[in-house]
């Protein structure tokens, strides 16, 4: 008797230390065993596109996704050169804005980055009889979305003066710009019919398309105009030039206000 009343003292404590450390030894079996295992999420599959399904998915509007475990086709280099070729292809053609001649010219531009990021399809124009043509707005296309790959790279001028161009990562072509200037700057800020007949014309030749498929210009408020194409499938893509001002402000509360010509903003 006098052995079990000093017994029963140390069992309970064992007891208690047991129900005390067996919830971490568990824990801790549980996390090494898990730490040798891959979760998995299923997803649907990315629609292959070609250029111009990339091309429809810039002028209709994305989600950004940050890219951070997945490949890209272009190495970060080519699609610096791919940027740089791009503005060739501009300043030859030449697309001329605000009477700038050499508004693309590479000598002008000294680029900072080009990020890839994944551009999810989250928004299609639609249209109704009961609208008009300067009005574009955007409804929900969650049944059948599609991504792509595209790079964003950021250029600086000399004068204040910025400019993004979105590339496909698959083609290295551009396919958005929006290109920003101070807003004091009211002297460059003209934009007619003209840039946008011009913008057209580029179109058909740097994505290779007939001139037959493209139909009269639609006019946007904000100023802008809608360049509407049909493609091989029979949809129409509508590619947009317009401008529009916006602000931004630093830490400190700063702000500057900028006049933007933008290339399928929508997107961007």
């Amino acid at each position: 008797m006098k052995s079990l009343r000093f017994l029963l003292p140390l069992l309970a404590a064992l007891l208690v230390s047991v129900g005390i450390f067996l919830p971490w030894m568990g824990a801790a079996w549980q996390d090494r065993a898990l730490g040798h295992t891959t979760v998995q999420y299923e997803t649907a599959p990315l629609h292959l596109a070609d250029l111009i399904d990339h091309l429809k998915l810039a002028a209709n509007g994305y989600s950004v996704v940050a890219l951070t475990q997945a490949s890209t086709r272009l190495s970060a280099q080519q699609a610096e050169e791919a940027a740089q070729t791009a503005l060739n292809v501009m300043a030859e053609y030449p697309l001329c804005f605000f009477s700038l001649d050499q508004l693309f010219n590479p000598s002008l531009w000294t680029l900072h980055s080009a990020t890839p990021f994944v551009a999810v399809s989250n928004l299609s124009v639609t249209s109704s009889q009961e609208s008009t043509p300067s009005q574009d707005y955007f409804a929900a296309d969650t049944a059948n979305p599609s991504a792509a790959v595209f790079w964003n790279c950021s250029f600086s001028g000399s004068t204040g003066h910025q400019l993004d161009l979105i590339l496909d990562d698959e083609t290295g072509k551009m396919l958005a710009f929006s290109y920003r200037i101070p807003a004091t700057n009211t002297a460059e800020a003209a934009f007619s019919m003209e840039d946008a007949v011009q913008m057209r014309q580029f179109c058909q030749q740097y994505y290779n398309l007939d001139a037959a498929q493209f139909s009269a210009l639609l006019p946007l408020y904000p100023p802008g105009y809608l360049l509407p194409f049909t493609d091989q499938k029979g949809e129409q893509v509508n590619l947009s030039l317009r401008t529009s001002q916006t602000s931004v402000s630093n830490s400190s509360q700063e702000k500057w206000d900028f006049f933007v010509l933008s290339f399928n903003g929508a997107g961007v």
